[in-house]
């Protein structure tokens, strides 16, 4: 947790949220009717996120993003969190909403 709260400060939300949405393997659960194209940028920027332990790349200062918008990155974050319990639906949905930007 020390790295993620060095990285940036929405960082350990971002990360919660992630481990929040998978924790019951919905990844292998989902069924999305959406783009494909919409559902792989989501999961490259879910990987790049753990694989740099933030949303900064591990070897400089250079933010990276979703390839999508935050609307369509919603769309597949509300696809998953459709497949969770109600706490865990309402906890993943409150820190989307806390990190989502302006």
């Amino acid at each position: 947790r020390v790295c993620l709260d060095q990285c940036a400060p929405e960082c350990p939300k971002i990360f919660d949220m992630f481990q929040i949405l998978f924790s019951n393997g919905t990844v292998n659960k989902l069924k999305f009717a959406g783009d494909a194209d919409h559902l792989t940028h989501f999961y490259n920027y879910v990987v790049a996120f753990y694989g740099n332990l933030g949303n900064y790349l591990s070897f400089g200062d250079r933010k990276f993003a979703p390839r999508i918008t935050v609307e369509e990155f919603e769309a597949v974050l509300q696809a998953h969190a459709k497949l969770l319990s109600g706490g865990l639906r309402a906890r993943a949905l409150q820190l989307w909403e806390e990190v989502k930007g302006p």
